[in-house]
Formats: C-alpha cells, sequence, structure tokens
C-alpha cells in the first residue's frame, strides 16, 4: 500500500485550486473575477483619420447629389424628375450625417445624447421606404421592359433611379448606424449608472 500513500489525493488538489472570496465561500480557480465586477464592453471612439474620412465621404455625398438634383433637372437632355428627386434626397440624407459627425467631434455629449434619437428613428424608416421604393423601380423596370437609356421622359431611368434610391438607402443608414453607435458611445462612457 505504500505505492498508494506516495500519490496526491484527488480530494486535495481539488480543493488546492480553489480560491476563497470575500464571503469565504470558495470559487474555481478559472474565475478571476466574480460576476457581479464583470464590465461590460465598451463602445470605442472612432480614430481622428476615420472622422476624417468619415466627414470626407459625407462631403463627398452632399456634393454629388446636389449635382445630380442639378443634372437631371435643369438639363432637357436629361430631365428625369425621378433621378433628380432622389439625388436630391441622397444628398439630403448625406448633410444630416455630416452633422452627425460634426456634432460628434465638438464634444457636446450631454445635449447631443437625447438628440441622437430623432436622427436614429428617421434613418431607420427612411430605409424601409428606400428598400420599397428600390424593390418598385426594380420592378417597373423590368415590367415595361426599359433600357437603362435613355434617360429623359416621364417613364423612363428606372434603373437609374434605383440607384439614387440605393444611394438615398445608404446615406439612411449611415445615419442610423453613426447615429446608434455615437449615443452608444456616450452612454457607456459619459452617463454613470448606479
Amino acid at each position: 500500500m505504500s505505492h498508494l500513500s506516495s500519490a496526491p489525493d484527488v480530494a486535495d488538489t481539488a480543493s488546492s485550486q480553489e480560491i476563497k472570496d470575500d464571503a469565504g465561500l470558495p470559487t474555481p480557480a478559472f474565475s478571476s473575477t466574480s460576476t457581479s465586477t464583470q464590465k461590460q464592453p465598451t463602445a470605442m471612439e472612432p480614430t481622428p483619420t476615420a472622422m476624417r474620412c468619415r466627414i470626407g465621404l459625407a462631403v463627398t455625398g452632399i456634393s454629388v447629389g446636389v449635382l445630380v438634383f442639378i443634372v437631371f433637372l435643369a438639363m432637357a437632355d436629361f430631365r428625369n424628375y425621378h433621378i433628380a428627386c432622389w439625388g436630391l434626397a441622397s444628398g439630403i440624407f448625406a448633410v444630416f450625417t455630416l452633422i452627425v459627425h460634426i456634432q460628434h467631434l465638438k464634444g457636446n455629449h450631454d445635449v447631443w445624447l437625447n438628440r441622437l434619437k430623432l436622427p436614429i428613428i428617421l434613418g431607420f424608416f427612411v430605409q424601409l421606404g428606400a428598400v420599397a421604393a428600390f424593390i418598385t423601380y426594380i420592378a417597373l423596370a423590368a415590367v415595361q421592359k426599359q433600357p437603362v437609356t435613355p434617360l429623359n421622359g416621364p417613364h423612363r431611368g428606372y434603373y437609374v433611379a434605383a440607384v439614387w434610391v440605393f444611394m438615398t438607402w445608404k446615406w439612411s443608414f449611415a445615419l442610423f448606424w453613426y447615429s446608434k453607435s455615437y449615443r452608444r458611445f456616450y452612454i457607456t462612457k459619459y452617463v454613470s449608472i448606479p
């Protein structure tokens, strides 16, 4: 039986791997913190380079949206009200996205936290409307067997209008996404939860 006494006892190794917590109760060795003190993951602050890129893309979206509006409204060879209106809508949502980025850079976190609810809701519902409009334009163009060109005329250019509906969807999604991420960042960093 001497070979049995030299082997460590299984109960001794299990108890040596337990750590006593504040109340004196044993906790497993693999759990270094209790569940009540674990931190929630926080949203990350965008880098200055990322903010410059976001602002640059928003300014580009504004410029292109306004340019499409002017070209497809003013020039007789390209006159198409569907494309012009969706180009303008795309530019407007790029403006809203730019405003959200600039307000984040200004640092008015206490005031801006509550105001971010409106861009989140607006971006969400415009996304839904843009998806419905995109499907409608594609379906109308397919049913009417429209070619991509010519664009001018009352019932032409639905494929190009669908492209600008997609661009409006993209900027409304950007408005929704960035507003929501900035709001999450403000809540995790600046709002203390008792």
